[in-house]
Parts: structure tokens; C-alpha cells; sequence
């Protein structure tokens, strides 16, 4: 039996994605997510677990989410565990885990995505924009 690798995310994009052209000109998107988790301890107090993953996009995927995906967007991915090795300048094997995305879609509302990608003089600032309150509607989700 194969094994499967596939993992499935929503969480929000903690800064602005960043594309890159490689050598081969192709489009490498790279960006950060974040899942919260709740729970209550036996206190009955709650407690949130936060998790950072590293979202890699390719080709043009990541040429669409460079313009589709900003900071505080609410994003749904789908996609692969890869874990990366390399030597640092100083000899020390470091390692990176990435999620390879195959999916992508923005939970965020449209009206969020134009406010944010306006090109008018008036410019937003983190506390006008009320991230609690971007949650899709069921109908909204990919599954």
C-alpha cells in the first residue's frame, strides 16, 4: 500500500505573499499562514494554539496568488508536506517543512480584497480593517 501525503488548511496569511522569478523563469510564491486551535483546560479557561506553516506556490498559481492573496486574508489550501534540507554558510545542515499547495482558494470576502488592493490616495491602516469579522459563510468553503 502507498502511503498519502496531502494536507488541508485554513488559516490566515500573516504578511503580504512574496513571488519570486527563478533561474528556470518560473514563478515561486512564498507565504505564512496561520491555524488556531482552541480548547478548554479542565479549569474550564480557554487557551488558543497557534501554528505557522510555510505555503509554496508554483507557475501560475503563485502569478494569480500574488495578486489574489494579501496580509489578514482568510485562505483555504490544499496541498503536500515536503521537508528540505541544505548546508548554511557555517556547515550546519538546517532543514525547512513547506506545504506545497495543489489548491488555493481566498475565503476572504471580494469587498476586503478590492478595499485592500485600492490604488486610490486613501490608504488603510491595520486598525480599520477588523480581521475577527472576515469569516466565510459555509456556503463559501470548499468542501
Amino acid at each position: 500500500m502507498r502511503g498519502v501525503n496531502k494536507v488541508l488548511l485554513i488559516g490566515r496569511v500573516g504578511t503580504d505573499p512574496e513571488l519570486r522569478k527563478m533561474e528556470n523563469s518560473r514563478s515561486k510564491l512564498n507565504l505564512r499562514i496561520a491555524t488556531t486551535e482552541s480548547y478548554k483546560n479542565p479549569n474550564g479557561e480557554w487557551h488558543d494554539i497557534t501554528d505557522w506553516h510555510t505555503i509554496v506556490m508554483w507557475g501560475p498559481m503563485a502569478e494569480r496568488g500574488e495578486k489574489d492573496i494579501k496580509k489578514g486574508n482568510l485562505i483555504y489550501v490544499e496541498g503536500k508536506i515536503r521537508t528540505r534540507s541544505w548546508e548554511d554558510k557555517d556547515g550546519n545542515k538546517r532543514y525547512a517543512t513547506e506545504v506545497i499547495s495543489e489548491y488555493y482558494q481566498n475565503l476572504s470576502p471580494r469587498e476586503y480584497a478590492q478595499k485592500e488592493n485600492s490604488s486610490n490616495s486613501e490608504q488603510n491602516s491595520e486598525e480599520d480593517i477588523d480581521y475577527n469579522n472576515l469569516n466565510a459563510s459555509d456556503k463559501d468553503l470548499p468542501f
